[in-house]
């Protein structure tokens, strides 16, 4: 998936219109993304559907920060450690 088309998802996700703040926007998604790569989410999980309203909500938090903060929301964690404990066949299918 391209920055763009991750972008346009988490665009529709957050229901925002327009590219204004397209520029601001990518930073806070990969920002996101960085988050859950390095906590050892898998990269086909980063971009499957829970993946994409996991980096949507820590977009949000990172855009809603107030000055001096640093911090994700707990939906946002708690999304990236379910995520990350997902077991995968080898065809990328999930096992439950």
């Amino acid at each position: 998936m391209t920055d763009q088309e991750l972008l346009n998802k988490v665009k529709s996700t957050l229901m925002i219109t327009g590219s204004e703040f397209d520029a601001t926007l990518i930073v806070h998604i990969l920002g996101a993304w960085q988050y859950m790569i390095n906590t050892g989410v898998p990269e086909r999980l980063v971009y499957s559907e829970s993946g994409v309203v996991a980096i949507a909500i820590g977009a949000n938090d990172l855009w809603n920060l107030a000055a001096g903060e640093a911090k994700f929301s707990p939906a946002f964690v708690n999304m990236v450690l379910q995520l990350r404990h997902v077991v995968m066949d080898s065809d990328g299918e999930v096992n439950r």
